[in-house]
């Protein structure tokens, strides 16, 4: 069975709203993930939370989520900087976390579109 246009389209559109929504947990996981790191630090999580970075880098732009992806690629490229200063200096950390802080705003515009 051949699908219409508009069958196609509506498809896609659940599928970028169901993106967009898991947005939400892929932010707290970012934030809470940050939040312990500053408490102790932990290769572990640290690798998470690139992990979550870089998959967001590699497809919000798919989902028409710009702002997300440079906001994602930019901490990914601090981490990729600072990969050898672990634990990450006081100055790195201030900068990084002002770039998550943007990321974190970018993602929560882009799950307001649901509402």
């Amino acid at each position: 069975m051949k699908l219409s246009q508009a069958e196609i389209e509506a498809q896609l559109a659940e599928v970028r709203r169901s993106y967009i929504a898991s947005l939400e947990d892929k932010r707290d996981a970012i934030v809470n993930q940050w939040t312990s790191l500053h408490q102790q630090w932990s290769d572990e999580t640290y690798q998470s939370l690139y992990l979550i970075i870089h998959s967001l880098a590699g497809s919000a732009e798919t989902f028409g989520l710009i702002k997300v992806t440079q906001d994602a690629r930019l901490v990914v490229n601090q981490f990729k900087q600072y990969a050898q200063q672990q634990p990450l200096h006081a100055d790195v950390i201030t900068s990084i976390s002002a770039s998550i802080d943007q990321l974190v705003f970018s993602m929560t515009s882009a799950v307001s579109e649901l509402d």
